[in-house]
């Protein structure tokens, strides 16, 4: 499960953003009130994380 994300944000647009932790690209959904909470591309971020598992696809959602 992973539970947070922190790291250098790499992009965002109205639906999702995607972290940079350790290397790794995170790519994640959220509501436009977290998204602006982010701050700019190239500066950290710190988000609350919600991963969905079904059997047809794997979600991550963020949360500020």
């Amino acid at each position: 499960m992973i539970a947070s994300l922190k790291g250098k944000l790499l992009y965002y647009d109205n639906q999702y953003a995607i972290v940079e932790c350790s290397g790794v690209g995170f790519k994640f959904s959220a509501s436009l009130n977290t998204l602006a909470k982010l701050g700019n591309v190239g500066s950290d971020a710190f988000v609350h994380t919600y991963m969905s598992v079904r059997e047809d696809a794997i979600d991550l959602y963020g949360f500020a």
